[in-house]
């Protein structure tokens, strides 16, 4: 029948098939994607990369949480987590790392009691064969502002992230507690189908009547294709999420109505269709979703939503103006919201960090000692995008 009807079977996300399609992703990039094994400064990614200070054992019962440095080796693969925390009102209290769980979390770890997506990510990690995870709010101590660690982590975050074998991203998810995995809907052809065209035929096997099934044209609207998750989602508001996508090589999207796998040479829908080669894509269209990375002059072109660089700028290897392209960055991320806004500079200082390292320039709290002066001689435009007066849910 799927020879004769091109479609989609409609499957749980969480199911053997599902979890066999993003396996069959993840290994045909680490196998084919050469662009995908390089860092934003162009640098070549290996297999073992450098462990984050803490990650979570999710193959131990129950899952742990461990500090890398108690490692026989301090390199390996691990995967992120990219997700809404929400606030309080959206689920119970939240679960995180603090100076006084520590050493309770490196014994087990309150499975029960974390969030749902936290949950589903451990699922997702053990499926694709992986031991360890990253999830900020457990591998980072959220109580030691004061003390360092939450300063020191948040600084190494775009590290983090671009050295992941491949970031979950819980995109339709508007809170930690409501999970990757959404229920499916299938068209029944009734009066509501989302189809123009369908034919509805009854089945029976020898003799016996199993019920009715339907074919129809295609009905996948546009809130239901990558343009249209990513775009509605919560997630893609949020100022910490800009700087994962930034960094992330790999990024496998749990959306309402099908999952996503987005990398640097291409973009896949689950129902099969390829949504463009990252090497046929224009400019504008490079920039709808976050990234662009150019490995002809070994230096990363970053972006978001529907903004197109300038192509006519110079890059590293002909004395690239990192303060204008820093601006336009900068303009990007200030229209994402955050929960507290004493952590706008700490959302963006990753890429920051990155910039600093490949270009030589001096960061200092958002400008460039290097060209002071210019960083705080500006207007306003008409053209900046408007931060949000609602600033919160990050």
């Amino acid at each position: 029948m799927r020879r004769l009807i091109a479609g989609r079977v409609l499957y749980p996300p969480n199911s053997d098939m599902a979890l066999g399609k993003i396996h069959k992703w993840l290994t045909s990039c680490l196998d084919s994607h050469n662009e995908c094994r390089e860092t934003l400064a162009g640098e070549l990614c290996s297999k073992d990369n450098l462990l984050p200070t803490r990650l979570i054992d999710v193959t131990a019962t129950p899952p742990r949480l461990i500090e890398t440095s108690t490692l026989p080796k301090t390199t390996g693969q691990y995967l992120c987590l990219s997700y809404c925390w929400g606030s309080l009102s959206d689920s119970s209290e939240y679960c995180k790392l603090t100076r006084a769980s520590l050493t309770k979390f490196t014994v087990a770890l309150p499975f029960d009691a974390l969030p749902k997506t936290i949950q589903d990510g451990m699922l997702i990690t053990r499926s694709l064969g992986q031991r360890y995870l990253w999830v900020d709010s457990l591998c980072i101590i959220q109580d030691d502002e004061a003390m360092g660690d939450w300063h020191t982590e948040a600084s190494k975050m775009c590290q983090i992230y671009e050295n992941a074998l491949c970031t979950i991203a819980a995109t339709a998810a508007a809170h930690s507690g409501e999970g990757l995995f959404f229920p499916r809907q299938a068209d029944d052809g009734g009066p509501n189908s989302r189809s123009d065209k369908q034919a509805r035929f009854s089945c029976s096997v020898n003799g016996s009547r199993l019920g009715d099934f339907f074919i129809s044209t295609p009905a996948v609207g546009y809130s239901e294709t990558y343009d249209g998750e990513i775009e509605s989602s919560r997630w893609s508001t949020r100022a910490w999420v800009f700087q994962e996508q930034v960094c992330s090589r790999r990024i496998l999207h749990f959306g309402k109505h099908q999952m996503f796998w987005e990398c640097l040479e291409c973009t896949r829908q689950e129902d099969g269709t390829v949504v463009k080669s990252m090497n046929e894509r224009r400019w504008k269209a490079d920039m709808r979703y976050g990234i662009r990375r150019s490995s002809a002059h070994r230096a990363r072109i970053i972006a978001a939503t529907n903004y197109s660089l300038t192509k006519s700028l110079p890059w590293h290897s002909r004395g690239i103006d990192y303060v204008l392209e820093w601006n336009e960055i900068i303009n990007l991320y200030n229209a994402r919201s955050i929960t507290r806004k004493y952590d706008r500079l700490a959302a963006i200082d990753g890429i920051a960090q990155e910039i600093s390292r490949w270009s030589g320039y001096k960061y200092c709290y958002g400008l460039w000692l290097q060209d002071i002066a210019r960083g705080l001689f500006w207007i306003p435009s008409q053209n900046l995008l408007a931060r949000p007066s609602n600033a919160t849910g990050a």
